[in-house]
């Protein structure tokens, strides 16, 4: 929205921050001896560019997409850092390690439920003398924020790709992708790390435990 200010006319403090165009006297005000009646004058042409200007530099945008969303605080990009306790049935022990480092970009309501999003990264295997790293992108299907600030999401794998390979895996189950299913991410505040959320993750198939995980969360933007 922009507003002509004519003359001297105050603008109403509830109104800064609108786009203002200084204009001069544009036509005899209705009632003065010698006015135009009632008859709205034209705008210059110098304001009428000016109008032109302002309307041409606004960023354009998808038809009924509103400018401005509002979005709970938990919305954006978080870094993250994943360290496998248990990866495919298997205990991790030192000096074996399995880590994932990836980001996840949150869309979540004000209300703090019903969120989506969408989770990237690389997850890296050193086993022995076996090393590789995969790809994967996983589908935040639900993200919600109860009232102590836990955050939990709901997670699906869309797809795994392997991108480097060294060695020979020592058991077949490395090279095999998770079953296509839901788990879930279940998140904490830190004390004294702002930003910052840990917790765990836990992927089962009936009652056996396939993986099992400890979360860094750091919100970056």
């Amino acid at each position: 929205m922009a507003i002509c200010l004519v003359d001297d006319a105050v603008l109403p403090a509830d109104l800064h921050g609108v786009k203002v165009i200084q204009a001069e006297t544009i036509g005899y005000r209705p009632g003065v001896a010698g006015g135009a009646g009632d008859r709205t004058p034209e705008l210059p042409d110098r304001l009428i560019d000016e109008l032109r200007f302002w309307l041409e530099a606004l960023p354009r945008r998808a038809e009924r997409i509103p400018p401005v969303v509002q979005l709970h605080g938990y919305s954006g990009t978080w870094e993250i850092e994943t360290r496998f306790d248990v990866f495919r049935s298997m205990q991790v022990t030192p000096p074996n390690e399995v880590y994932w480092f990836g980001f996840t970009l949150l869309l979540i309501p004000p209300s703090g439920r019903g969120g989506k999003g969408i989770m990237y990264g690389s997850s890296h295997l050193n086993w022995g003398d076996y090393h590789a790293q995969h790809d994967a992108v996983c589908e935040v299907r639900d993200a919600s924020v109860d009232e102590r600030g836990f955050l939990t999401l709901r997670v699906l794998i869309l797809r795994r790709q392997l991108i480097t390979e060294v060695g020979i895996p020592p058991d077949d189950r490395f090279r095999t992708n998770l079953p296509a299913k839901d788990y879930y991410i279940c998140l904490e505040p830190v004390d004294g790390q702002a930003g910052e959320l840990r917790g765990v993750h836990r992927y089962t198939r009936g009652v056996e435990v396939f993986q099992e995980a400890t979360e860094r969360y750091r919100h970056i933007e």
